[in-house]
């Protein structure tokens, strides 16, 4: 019998599930979390990590849409589970010609280290930039060709620029406004990517790209609307329900 979980109401309310239903998903979302501090720890202990597995023919496709477009281009990504892995499989899909830059929000030496080692060892080029203030880091990469990796839900100021709120399952979620206003200097190509526990034919988790996101001012709340379906698909990769489901609700709503 599963125990009670005390976050799996406000799950309920949100989802519009059965209890049972939100404490399984919790459940796997701590089982995720503690994989990715299990990640961490290998990084830390200088352990190459290995890439998450992606569908192959998704890869390929997603690959060749972005051969198209030879300027930088930002993936908006989120906090789900086995990310780091993930970051490894995007990378290996995209190939070798690609260089691939990520924000980390905290500087640990060790860490960053070794992921780039990770991917070395994939014959990828991946630089780790950590903490706040790389914007001028960020554009430049962009200049470069890069595929700049940002995650969208991360704590609102570590990419810089303001905080805004947009509605997500009724409560008011705070994103930073840093990687749109980045995408707006170019301007760049910003995309949203999340991906999906279902496994293909071919094996492998499945890509899921939303719409590529114009800059102006509808572009935030176009990515809150391709996080929430995203959410709704998948809730059980996302690894941050213990801090949106304390929000009280959007009066928006």
């Amino acid at each position: 019998m599963l125990l009670s979980h005390p976050l799996a109401p406000a799950l309920a309310s949100c989802l519009a599930r059965s209890h049972r239903a939100c404490q399984r998903v919790l459940l796997k979302v701590e089982r995720g979390q503690k994989a990715l501090q299990d990640d961490l720890a290998l990084l830390r202990r200088g352990r190459l990590l290995p890439p998450a597995p992606l569908c192959p023919t998704e890869g390929e496709s997603f690959r060749a849409a972005l051969a198209g477009e030879r300027r930088g281009v930002i993936l908006w990504m989120l906090h789900e589970a086995n990310y780091l892995r993930l970051l490894l499989g995007l990378g290996a899909a995209l190939g070798e010609d690609r260089r691939v830059t990520v924000l980390r929000a905290r500087r640990q030496p060790q860490e960053r280290a070794t992921l780039e080692a990770s991917a070395r060892a994939l014959g990828l080029t991946l630089t780790v930039l950590e903490g706040p203030g790389q914007s001028r880091a960020l554009l430049r990469a962009l200049r470069r060709g890069s595929v700049v990796v940002l995650l969208g839900d991360a704590l609102p100021g570590m990419h810089d620029g303001p905080v805004a709120s947009e509605p997500v399952l009724g409560r008011p979620l705070p994103f930073s406004t840093g990687p749109f206003r980045l995408a707006a200097r170019g301007p760049y190509a910003l995309l949203p990517l999340a991906f999906l526990p279902r496994h293909g034919a071919e094996g492998g988790l499945r890509l899921l790209p939303g719409p590529a996101l114009a800059p102006g001012p509808t572009a935030l709340a176009a990515a809150a609307g391709f996080f929430q379906r995203w959410l709704t698909e998948a809730p059980a990769r996302w690894l941050l329900w213990h801090r949106f489901l304390t929000l009280p609700p959007d009066p928006r709503t």
